[in-house]
């Protein structure tokens, strides 16, 4: 289990990698690290989940894997709009960045949808859930046992 402050360096390390071109693999590693995390610690509506949600999104982005962001963004969102109200400076910062994220995707429909969505103060449509992270902690235990019969004893074992 790691501390929240480990899981915060997780999310800024991550961020730092994913400003590297080619993006490391390592990024998408430590941002969805963080993410889970703090899902397990501060459960999935926290403000810091969220913002690592937020976070992670940015990374995805930069890998080229757009829909996972979109939908990292979307739950990010609807967790702010439902914790901060729709005016809120974080809220409007996801909306803002979601908003980017389908302009340069192309994807008007979306980006209309979504625009008339905030002028309604209307709830962020096409938030998929994220899964549930696996317990946290789980030993396995492996026990092995080794019998070398007398006769086949190397030399220098046993004595």
């Amino acid at each position: 289990r790691r501390h929240q402050l480990a899981l915060v360096v997780l999310q800024n390390l991550s961020l730092v990698l994913s400003m590297q071109d080619p993006v490391p693999l390592e990024a998408e590693e430590l941002a969805s690290e963080a993410v889970l995390g703090k899902q397990r610690m501060l459960g999935a509506d926290h403000p810091e989940t969220l913002e690592g949600l937020r976070d992670y999104a940015s990374v995805l982005t930069k890998t080229g894997r757009r829909n996972e962001a979109e939908d990292a963004l979307r739950q990010s969102l609807a967790g702010m709009q439902r914790y901060f109200g729709f005016n809120h400076q974080k809220t409007e910062a996801v909306m803002k960045q979601l908003q980017r994220l389908l302009r340069d995707g192309g994807d008007t429909a979306a980006l209309g949808k979504l625009i008339e969505e905030q002028q309604r103060k209307a709830p962020v449509s096409g938030v998929k859930k994220l899964p549930k992270p696996p317990p946290e902690g789980t030993l396995v235990l492996v026990i092995a046992s080794i019998y070398i019969l007398p006769g086949q004893r190397r030399r220098g074992l046993g004595r």
